[in-house]
């Protein structure tokens, strides 16, 4: 009897390890320590969930209902309050704060705001997120609350038009973006606003003629650029250096490292990730163990802040599919990690495969 395996992998980006389809879970530290605790109805979480620092200290406690999120709230390990979540109609509201206690963020996790304060408590930040990416005008301030730049963003990357303030309001630089990249003209002024510079860009890199005026407005110098190489050592402008609002980036497969956008990037790590499980998992083996039906594995890893798959976990309906699946994920490539605000950071990953298996 022949038997047809039919075959599906979805890839979930998360911060948080999924549960295992037991009726309750426990993850261990090393040292014995509890690392998170919690309950599961049909496989889905419910009621609190607790994670703890390696040392013993709360770390993190979240409320489910049937698997829905309702809220969760983060601790430094001396006990001050670092995050908290809430479910604000089909949206949740983010706030995390400084570890003595000020507020540094608020935001609308996917589809709504975003602010930063510093710690006096003065408004640096002010953005728009549409589906999880930053998008719209992208608002940074003074620490004395004047505003400093505006930058466009569409789906997560730069695109459009950005201007850079002096204190006093006047116009500093202004020019266009696209794809993340400086492209076309750029204009630079003084403190009174007087047209000090103005030239090109191509591909981040200053391009063609940069002239340069005095207060009368008249030309009084060009400069020409090559690859952004300066003509006979003549004067050299210095790029201008946008600042990032994008605070995460995602884990980058090494087959996604040219695409723009943390968009374009999950997707196709998402792809190639699903692409590597099903060219490599052997679906015979499903058969071979005389299995029939929907056959679910969940399959539970992070990559770490060198790009590593680290920490493979299973759960399957039998234990050789376990160890197909570990095997597997294992065999992934190195990764690019994630980042937070610049530094490499550990992402966790959830992994439902699936099989139906059909005499």
């Amino acid at each position: 009897m022949n038997k047809i395996v039919s075959f599906s992998v979805f890839v979930l980006f998360t911060f948080n390890i999924c549960a295992q389809e037991i009726e309750m879970f426990e993850e261990v530290y090393p040292n014995g320590q509890i690392k998170l605790l919690g309950e599961l109805l049909d496989d889905k979480k419910n009621g609190e969930w607790k994670k703890y620092y390696e040392t013993g200290e709360i770390l993190k406690i979240s409320n489910y209902k049937e698997g829905k999120f309702l809220d969760s709230k983060s601790y430094y390990k001396n006990g001050t309050l670092k995050l908290e979540s809430e479910k604000v109609g089909e949206e949740i509201l983010f706030k995390s704060y400084y570890e003595t206690g000020e507020l540094f963020e608020e935001r609308i996790m996917f589809n709504g705001y975003f602010k930063e304060f510093n710690k006096a408590g003065v408004l640096r930040v002010k953005s728009n997120y549409e589906n999880g990416y930053l998008s719209g005008t992208w608002i940074q301030f003074y620490d004395t609350g004047e505003k400093e730049w505006e930058v466009n963003y569409i789906d997560g990357y730069k695109e459009g038009n950005y201007v850079h303030y002096y204190r006093n309001g006047k116009v500093k630089e202004e020019g266009s973006l696209s794809n993340n990249l400086k492209e076309g003209k750029e204009k630079r002024y003084n403190e009174q606003g007087f047209l000090v510079w103005e030239g090109y860009y191509q591909k981040d890199t200053l391009s063609k003629k940069w002239k340069k005026y005095n207060s009368l407005g008249k030309k009084i110098k060009s400069v020409k650029y090559v690859n952004g190489q300066t003509i006979n050592n003549e004067e050299e402008l210095i790029s201008t250096n946008i600042p990032n609002g994008v605070i995460s980036t995602a884990v980058i497969h090494p087959e996604c490292i040219e695409l723009i956008g943390n968009k374009a990037i999950k997707k196709c790590t998402s792809e190639k990730i699903t692409r590597h499980i099903s060219r490599k998992f052997n679906t015979d083996l499903a058969g071979d163990l005389q299995l029939v039906g929907r056959q679910k594995i969940i399959v539970n890893f992070e990559i770490d802040e060198q790009g590593y798959v680290i920490g493979v976990r299973a759960k399957a309906p039998h234990p050789d599919l376990e160890d197909e699946a570990i095997r597997v994920v294992e065999l992934l490539p190195q990764f690019k990690p994630g980042t937070k605000r610049g530094k490499p950071m550990e992402l966790a990953f959830s992994i439902p495969v699936i099989f139906q298996i059909v005499n």
